[in-house]
């Protein structure tokens, strides 16, 4: 295998690349034996030991650097992007290797709603929902639809709805790409 020539070549080319003004991305590929989904935090510890950015400069590749480059909304905290968001237990500038335990993951955001909270943080947010003032529950979706009662207690927060789909479009077969429904 050529993995020595290959891993000596990436580490010489990619600061060169850098001090050129190139903008260098994580990415790779994920969900082989040799490389699990959910190691994508390595590669920005790759970043700073192998390439030397500092850990910020890592954390902008993965982020900024992304949604500029797909040409989305994503990537920076700022009005009107997606709120994917990580709370990290300790200093992820001082130590980017943090970000490779699940365990440093206090709070998961995505798309501006709690996605996973650590034990601990759900007991607290559980107490203080518990103290704070309480609302009725509205009956859930399910119950509506079925003619069931509604459950007691708390519920959660209704996800926001799906946008409609235009019935003017539908999709294609076959390319992919979406094209206007000709009348019959």
């Amino acid at each position: 295998m050529e993995t020595v020539p290959t891993h000596d070549s990436i580490r010489r080319v990619a600061p060169e690349l850098k001090a050129r003004g190139v903008r260098l991305v994580p990415g790779g590929d994920y969900g082989f034996p040799f490389n699990p989904t959910g190691r994508n935090a390595r590669d920005l510890r790759l970043f700073v030991e192998w390439f030397g950015m500092t850990p910020a400069e890592a954390l902008r590749c993965a982020t900024q650097y992304g949604g500029e480059l797909m040409d989305m909304e994503v990537g920076l905290v700022r009005e009107g992007y997606l709120a994917d968001l990580l709370l990290v237990e300790g200093d992820p500038l001082a130590d980017i290797s943090l970000l490779e335990d699940p365990a440093n993951l206090s709070m998961i955001m995505k798309d501006g709603r709690f996605h996973q909270l650590s034990p601990d943080r759900r007991a607290d947010r559980r107490a203080a929902r518990l103290a704070g003032p309480c609302r009725p529950a509205a009956p859930s979706r399910r119950a509506r639809v079925r003619g069931g009662a509604p459950r007691r207690g708390l519920e959660r927060p209704q996800a926001r709805p799906l946008p409609r789909r235009d019935p003017a479009r539908r999709v294609g077969r076959g390319g992919g790409g979406r094209r206007p429904v000709r009348p019959r």
